[in-house]
């Protein structure tokens, strides 16, 4: 369901808003998320619950933010173009995973993706889906 075909233009728009970053206070963000979501890991890690701690909502939206850039403060070309490609990125995906469900005769379908994805392929899928029911893990 998933497709590559604007992973060197992401990747290449990422470095650009990292390179950004360094001058408008961009990576100081992202290195506090990252810390945030590393911080928050720890105890369930060491309980193995940490399956259970990416799956929240409150996590998945910090893998969201991360992912697309969304965080950025100072908004860049580098980071407009590096969300801009993640957002075509979940609507191919959505609208792949759409079009088999749609048209398979399942009753339920499970789908397991990256946690960064999860909030753009609910949002894409319920927008253009509406007889879909989607529910995350944890709800």
């Amino acid at each position: 369901m998933d497709d590559q075909q604007t992973n060197r233009q992401y990747h290449d728009a990422w470095k650009k808003c990292a390179q950004e970053g360094r001058t408008n206070g961009g990576n100081a963000i992202n290195k506090k998320l990252n810390k945030k979501d590393f911080n928050s890991a720890i105890i369930p890690a060491l309980f193995r619950g940490l399956g259970m701690h990416i799956n929240k909502r409150k996590s998945v939206e910090r893998w969201h933010q991360l992912a697309s850039f969304t965080y950025v403060q100072n908004q860049t070309e580098g980071c407009s173009i590096e969300e801009l490609y993640w957002g075509e990125r979940n609507e191919r995906m959505a609208k792949n995973l759409g079009d088999q469900i749609m048209n398979g005769s399942d009753k339920k379908n499970v789908v397991i993706v990256g946690a960064s994805h999860v909030l753009g392929l609910e949002k894409e899928l319920k927008e253009n889906y509406p007889d879909l029911k989607v529910k995350l893990i944890n709800e």
